[in-house]
């Protein structure tokens, strides 16, 4: 087991949660609960409100093409008041089915998942990667497979990637 995080009584740095690249939308809000969901990531970080931030996007037209460089991220920051921002990045999510047995003792099917997530925090004012992390969560059933599976695995991985993040924060900020 994994020493808890340090108690943190500071001011929390508020922070843009920028949508998961590769993955849909459902992930991106399955990603923004883990974190939202972990107390030492909220007591560290206030995240402006995603509705806000997807009028702001839209306003400055940077949703449609994907574009978030050094200048439209310090201009976010500066609009929402956001010191930081999180990107993150759905990295693998596979799953399998695997087979075996013998006729004599029976025949079985098992299934597996996959996830890694990477995950940065990036300074709006300087551009700079604060600090990255990333998290990897597995699945293993013999009943379900696909789709619960994997999201099974991805939430792992999300909450772990969240949790190394505020690891690696304390860390360097210490």
């Amino acid at each position: 087991m994994r020493d808890p995080i340090p108690a943190f009584t500071g001011t929390a740095r508020s922070m843009i949660v920028l949508d998961m690249e590769s993955a849909n939308d459902s992930a991106s809000r399955v990603f923004q609960q883990a974190a939202l969901g972990n107390e030492a990531f909220r007591s560290r970080f206030k995240v402006i409100d995603r509705e806000t931030l997807k009028v702001l996007l839209n306003d400055q037209k940077l949703a449609a093409v994907g574009l978030l460089n050094a200048a439209s991220v310090a201009a976010l920051g500066k609009q929402t008041g956001a010191s930081l921002i999180l990107k993150s990045n759905l990295n693998l999510l596979d799953a399998r089915s695997n087979s075996g047995g013998s006729a004599k003792y029976g025949y079985y099917t098992y299934y597996t998942s996959q996830a890694e997530v990477s995950v940065s925090v990036v300074d709006v004012e300087t551009g700079e990667v604060v600090v990255t992390a990333t998290g990897r969560g597995s699945g293993y059933d013999s009943k379900s497979s696909g789709d619960a599976l994997r999201m099974q695995a991805f939430r792992e991985a999300a909450e772990s990637a969240i949790d190394n993040l505020v690891r690696a924060y304390v860390k360097r900020v210490s």
